[in-house]
């Protein structure tokens, strides 16, 4: 998907007014669209807006297949012509995708390339960009088919214009729109539990006993399908759930007529995207991992857990297996990118989630977005959650001045994830004094990290003093022979002190990882308790 440049700041914080001129500049940059048109609000609204600003430029292309309710069909082409779009439908295939009627946690991407394939000839005929109804909402939730969007550079005007859900609807109602207070409507699709096949059979019952049900006078609903679509799982707004029990014998009767065996209503109420909750609570169960590319058959019991959020694949188990969530690298990524790896990370972790080389602009907009962060400038660094000090020790010794950057990072991190820091700066070897005056201190550590450019002398020498567990880092300061880095780690790698753990050039969070792991498993080798840290 593109998502340059950055979106602005999110719609609701403006008037609705303005924040249409602002969508309706996004879609005037990109002179000719094909939207992707389901009749549901988003797309609804870009629709009617290319339609106003582009004319004749603007194509909306609803795709038809068993997963759209006839009735979302009829409403998407009275909108359509209610409102002046020019309007087609196409014929997609999904269904005849085994990748797809197997019904994966990826099976939302298989969906969309097979729109994306029926939409790229009308786009290419028409020298135009397909624009997807996306809103910045999105993006935090299980939508594997935002990675089909970002492999055909589809656009997404709401993103660019910094749309929340709200925002699309405030402005939808300014423009009056009967799309402005539409329900959610996902596919029929999203109603069967992953790992049931997706066939016509299943989501013609659905579709079914969605209408019987909507005819009782229940407007926000969701039939669910499970145990091969033979069992109904009622859902409806919790509010509604003692008229839904009072009318339990019309309910259930709008389920068995539709086809179902069983049918049950939901306690918990509706939620939207309840299916992908049961998803993300089951890694390695039956049903694929979120976002994993795989075909049919099941998935390894031990398969790690991946959120595929579009732009990401968020290694979401990792803490389980190493003990520690995965870090976030900053540079490359949009703020709007960070924020929902971050959140995925909060939500599916216990343990500490850093951001790591994190611009000072970028750290406001995220913290602004996801509370409980702290920034640490000095270390370049976002942390939520940090761990408390524990027990494990880490003395991080750096040769200059200039190497203080690096050694700041390593500080950071090493304090967020629980380890108790002590620091000696500026004890390089042309002093070697300042040195030798710190090494009991050194040696009583669990592990030493050393940072150093230059010709990166100072790891052998603290790798000759003490007995512990030794991580070098070299650094890319240094006059031209230095050759940013590359002599420091040369010379770290060839270091007549055996057993140094050498990283990569400035990598002070690599560091602090692997003083981590040294640290943890020297006290696990010696049978005592693996305090400092999570795991």
């Amino acid at each position: 998907m593109d998502v340059s440049p950055s979106p602005p700041a999110a719609a609701h914080d403006s008037a609705p007014a303005v924040a249409l001129d602002r969508l309706r500049s996004v879609v005037a940059q990109y002179g000719r669209l094909v939207v992707a048109y389901s009749g549901g609000a988003d797309s609804a609204l870009v629709a009617a807006v290319a339609a106003d600003v582009l004319g004749d430029r603007a194509l909306a292309v609803t795709a038809v297949s068993p997963s759209l309710p006839a009735s979302e069909r009829a409403a998407a082409r009275a909108f359509a012509r209610d409102h002046g779009v020019r309007h087609v439908e196409v014929r997609t295939d999904e269904d005849e995708r085994p990748e797809y009627v197997v019904n994966g946690g990826d099976r939302c991407y298989h969906c969309k390339s097979a729109l994306f394939d029926a939409l790229a000839p009308i786009a290419t005929l028409a020298g135009a960009r397909i624009a997807l109804g996306t809103n910045l909402d999105d993006l935090g939730d299980h939508r594997p088919g935002l990675a089909a969007a970002a492999e055909r550079s589809a656009v997404a005007p709401l993103v660019d214009a910094g749309f929340t859900k709200a925002a699309v609807r405030a402005v939808s109602a300014l423009l009056d729109l009967d799309t402005a207070d539409k329900p959610a409507a996902a596919c029929l699709a999203s109603r069967v539990a992953y790992g049931d096949a997706v066939t016509p059979e299943v989501l013609g019952r659905i579709e079914r006993a969605e209408a019987a049900i909507r005819g009782l006078g229940f407007d926000v609903l969701r039939v669910r399908a499970h145990g091969g679509g033979t069992v109904a799982r009622v859902e409806v707004p919790a509010d509604g759930l003692r008229r839904a029990l009072g009318e339990r014998d019309a309910l259930r009767a709008a389920c068995l007529d539709a086809g179902f065996t069983f049918a049950a209503l939901d306690l918990a109420g509706f939620s939207s995207g309840s299916m992908n909750v049961a998803l993300r609570a089951r890694p390695g169960s039956g049903a694929r991992p979120a976002g994993a590319a795989v075909s049919a058959g099941s998935a390894p019991a031990h398969a790690p857990a991946v959120e595929d959020l579009g732009y990401a694949r968020v290694d979401v188990d990792r803490e389980q297996r190493q003990g520690l969530p995965e870090a976030v690298y900053a540079p490359g990524k949009q703020p709007r990118e960070v924020i929902g790896i971050v959140r995925a990370l909060l939500e599916r972790n216990a343990g500490p989630v850093l951001v790591t080389r994190v611009d000072p602009a970028v750290a406001e907009q995220v913290l602004a977005e996801v509370e409980g962060g702290r920034h640490r400038p000095e270390g370049r660094l976002l942390v939520w959650r940090p761990a408390p000090a524990g027990d494990l020790t880490v003395a991080v010794v750096s040769a200059g001045t200039a190497d203080g950057p690096v050694a700041d990072e390593a500080v950071a991190v090493a304090e967020a994830i629980g380890l108790d820091v002590r620091q000696h700066r500026d004890v390089g070897v042309a002093g070697i004094h300042r040195l030798l005056a710190a090494a009991d201190d050194l040696a009583g550590a669990d592990v030493v990290v050393v940072v150093a450019g230059m010709e990166g002398a100072l790891a052998s020498a603290v790798g000759g003093l003490v007995g512990v567990p030794v991580v070098a880092v070299p650094t890319s300061t240094g006059y031209g022979a230095a050759l940013e880095g590359v002599t420091a780690l040369l010379a770290m790698l060839s270091s007549c002190a055996a057993g140094l753990t050498t990283v990569n050039i400035d990598s002070g969070f690599g560091a602090a990882l692997a003083a981590f792991r040294l640290a943890r498993s020297a006290r696990r080798l010696a049978g005592r308790p693996g305090g400092g840290g999570p795991g």
